[in-house]
């Protein structure tokens, strides 16, 4: 018997019951899914109502910059699941839902998109969430703080593709939105998909998914109505901060009654020197703590030969990150403000500060803000006298977002005010070289005889880091390097031109942004008071506060807002 050869078949000789192999291609395999996907309608229509679901809560969810889980945003949101449970209703009862709401309901998700990029920039500067009613009042001071701090074609393009990004939000919310009224108008798509809702409700519950900063809420991501019912709760509760002011008024009155404002200090200037976000970090933070502690050993072993005495401590800051009015207004008013709708009541208020108290002892005060670009008017602090930064002269160039150097104002204050001084001086400076993002510093001059108008900074580079106030997790060497220039400018300005009994109250307006404190909770900022006379550092140590510039209280610290109070109770008969 002949058998064919090997290669000899054809395609009619293939035995009966059996097929040729065909290979499996890619475009064979897309053939087979987009058959599936049009000979199931059902279930690429239920597919297509899911996908929208979760791009709607992701849309809602994510709080980026702020640092969040991986992925944890594609979890369904409770407002995109609520939206679309009234779509399927208004599909079973063949309502009709007009364009114009579709548009509205989209209009909104880009204003929430806008909202959580908001709150993600606060959770990483200030670990707390945006306030939508308080902090929109701040906008205007962000505007600048970009504009000093980015360079214009950078800024210009970040805000035109924020504004694209905004847009193209609404369209894809509003896209989505169109799509699946239409497609649940279908009784079997909406029971399908209400199925599918109900599962993932059960499995979601049953895992007991961890909650992550509040932002989930059982199986579902939260809802952000909650919320901003919350923000406006608060802000209302801030407007009726009056009454707090009125009885804490009452009790600085009857704690002056009767009293001799500071006669202990017998006409000594006090120096009130808020150093920019010099907070407590800088002692708890391992990549901090030892420069911080040389630094404190030189001021300790320069310091005490030339008689100075020195008592530390921390206390508890009403921000964190930045506004640094608020630290201000605390100290001066003995009333604890933590947001800017407080601060304005209070504004309005008007009540007595520290700085009334020593103008009635009959010193002359002096406002020193070099940072201060615009007459800001009327003011709550009544001081005699003030130097904003056009009234310096400066001559040299700015660094980053200060207008100059922190050097150069404490040396212009005394020679222009203090050294011509014909009566007592209370002096409150807001130094700003420590303010972030810290990309661009001045160094340090030896010779203070050459700081004159500043013109010699024309000519100084600088130091420079590769930091942007947008993005601070590599700026921990920027942030220490700022710290450390403050306190040595302090230091050399003390033992070089304080030669009396002074006292110098120096401290932290605040914690700087949580990319540089490790997230910590705490609000501490250091204090330090330096001065020759013995009498004035041991009232504050009989406080509390330890001997030398390590401070070695634990928290809970002690509120600002105490701080007046306990002054004037010290240094008053």
């Amino acid at each position: 018997m002949d058998y064919p050869r090997a290669g000899a078949f054809t395609g009619s000789d293939v035995p009966a019951g059996s097929a040729p192999r065909r290979r499996i291609t890619l475009r064979r395999l897309t053939r087979s899914v987009k058959d599936l996907w049009f000979s199931a309608p059902l279930l690429r229509d239920v597919l297509l109502l899911l996908a929208g679901w979760i791009a709607l809560s992701v849309l809602e969810n994510v709080r980026y910059p702020a640092l969040e889980p991986n992925f944890w945003y594609f979890r369904p949101s409770v407002d995109a699941t609520v939206l679309f449970v009234a779509l399927a209703a208004c599909g079973v009862w063949r309502w009709q839902v007009p364009r114009l709401v579709l548009g509205l309901v989209a209009f909104l998700f880009a204003f929430v998109r806008l909202f959580r990029v908001a709150d993600g920039i606060t959770e990483r500067m200030q670990h707390r969430g945006t306030n939508i009613f308080i902090d929109a009042q701040l906008f205007p001071g962000l505007v600048r703080l970009a504009y000093t701090t980015v360079p214009i074609e950078k800024l210009v393009l970040m805000t035109v593709a924020g504004v694209l990004v905004l847009c193209l939000v609404g369209w894809v919310a509003y896209r989505i939105l169109r799509s699946s009224a239409r497609l649940l108008r279908d009784q079997r798509r909406v029971v399908a998909f209400g199925a599918c809702v109900l599962v993932f409700a059960l499995v979601g519950s049953a895992a007991g998914s961890p909650r992550t900063r509040d932002w989930q809420s059982g199986a579902f991501a939260a809802s952000v109505v909650p919320r901003l019912g919350h923000d406006f709760t608060s802000y209302w509760d801030a407007r009726s901060f009056p009454e707090q002011v009125r009885r804490q008024v009452a009790a600085q009155a009857q704690l002056q009654a009767g009293t001799q404002l500071f006669s202990e200090l017998r006409g000594a200037n006090v120096l009130l020197i808020f150093v920019e976000s010099y907070g407590e970090t800088v002692l708890s933070y391992e990549q901090y703590r030892q420069p911080i502690l040389r630094a404190y050993r030189e001021w300790e072993s320069s310091l005490s030969p030339l008689g100075f005495h020195i008592a530390s401590h921390v206390l508890d800051s009403p921000t964190v990150g930045g506004y640094s009015w608020l630290a201000h207004i605390t100290l001066a008013t003995g009333i604890k403000v933590t947001d800017q709708v407080r601060y304005k009541r209070l504004y309005h208020m008007r009540p007595k500060t520290i700085v009334h108290y020593f103008a009635e002892a009959g010193y002359q005060t002096l406002l020193v803000q070099p940072a201060t670009m615009v007459n800001p008017g009327d003011i709550i602090y009544p001081f005699s006298q003030h130097r904003y930064s056009w009234e310096f002269g400066y001559r040299g160039r700015n660094f980053s977002w200060a207008p100059m150097p922190d050097q150069f104002v404490m040396d212009w204050i005394r020679r222009n005010e203090i050294d011509k001084a014909a009566a007592p001086l209370f002096v409150e400076y807001n130094l700003v070289s420590g303010h972030m993002p810290w990309n661009h510093q001045a160094p340090i001059i030896d010779d203070w005889e050459k700081v004159g108008d500043g013109s010699l900074y024309r000519d100084v580079q600088g130091i420079r880091f590769n930091t942007d106030w947008s993005e601070l997790t590599h700026a921990h060497q920027a942030y220490l390097t700022a710290m450390l220039y403050d306190l040595e400018v302090l230091r050399q300005y003390i033992t070089k031109f304080v030669r009396d009994d002074t006292l110098l109250i120096i401290l932290g307006d605040h914690q700087p942004v949580g990319e540089v404190t490790g997230y910590t909770e705490s609000r501490g900022a250091p204090i330090h008071i330096v001065s020759r006379n013995p009498r004035f550092t041991e009232k504050f140590v009989a406080r509390g506060y330890t001997r030398g510039m390590r401070p070695e209280n634990r928290p809970p610290y002690p509120g600002m807002e105490l701080f007046m109070s306990q002054f004037i109770e010290d240094f008053s008969r």
